[in-house]
């Protein structure tokens, strides 16, 4: 058999045992892993991750949100077994250095949904023949929100005010700086998520949520659009959503406002 490269390992997918298949309790082998920090992170924010092992061996490292037990069969990784419940993912680190430790930074998901936990764990894989692999310890990193959402000086209004009926009409008015563009953004959960705009701008909702383009404010300062909900349509009954407006304007470098919260009922 051919030893492969480490570069070989990137493409490789990495596949769970056949259905049915009970994998075997989970031991962590003798690699060291630390990521860092120990505190919880607002989404975005990069961790750093140190990998202790074979110098030569080439790391990966695999995270997902769910611990439990999942043997691998695929290639080089066939019979390895990892920490880890479906789903999760493999993200190459590289080879090991003759120090002995990879440091790696890694960015993490502006839009990791706050309070949760990601949960880390290296594999290395010996480039010889036979190949050989070991496992490291968990290590994990848990996610906050941001602190509070304080809206900007935007104005958004939408009616009807009363839950929405087949055959009413709906209107939406963001108010701000004739000339900027209004994004407006809707969701079913308030709460604070940060956006990598503007040097950070925190909207009012939790996730998941959309956003679409609503439109450039005219002179008036007041962009208006209306949309009648036609008869007989199938209405999400018992649903709220909130809505918010963010508002870019033009000049270099570009500022970013964002409005209160407003809801439709239906």
């Amino acid at each position: 058999m051919r030893s492969r490269s480490a570069a070989a390992l990137l493409p490789i997918l990495l596949l769970a045992a056949p259905a049915g298949a009970q994998p075997p309790p989970c031991t962590p082998g003798g690699v060291t892993l630390q990521v860092l920090p120990d505190t919880p992170i607002s989404p975005g924010t990069p961790i750093q991750v140190s990998v202790t092992g074979n110098p030569g061996d080439f790391a990966l490292l695999f995270a997902g949100p769910n611990l439990g037990s999942t043997t691998l069969s695929f290639g080089p990784f066939s019979g390895t077994t990892v920490c880890l419940d479906f789903p999760f993912f493999p993200l190459p680190l590289g080879m090991i250095p003759a120090s002995g430790t990879k440091m790696v930074t890694l960015p993490t998901g502006f839009l990791t949904p706050s309070g949760s936990t990601r949960h880390y764990q290296a594999v290395t894989v010996t480039p010889m023949t036979p190949m050989s692999g070991d496992t490291s310890n968990l290590d994990s990193v848990t996610f906050t929100g941001p602190t509070g959402c304080t809206p900007g000086s935007v104005g958004l209004t939408i009616t009807p005010d009363v839950p929405v009926q087949p055959g009413d009409t709906i209107t939406i008015d963001v108010t701000g700086t004739p000339g900027s563009f209004a994004i407006l953004f809707s969701g079913p959960n308030p709460g604070a998520t940060n956006l990598p705009i503007g040097g950070g701008t925190t909207i009012c909702l939790s996730f998941p949520f959309f956003a679409f383009p609503f439109g450039m404010i005219p002179p008036s300062g007041t962009l208006s659009h209306s949309h009648m909900v036609p008869a007989g349509a199938p209405l999400p009954l018992g649903m709220t959503r909130t809505f918010q407006a963010l508002t870019v304007a033009p000049p270099s470098p570009a500022t970013f406002d964002t409005s209160n919260t407003d809801t439709l009922q239906f």
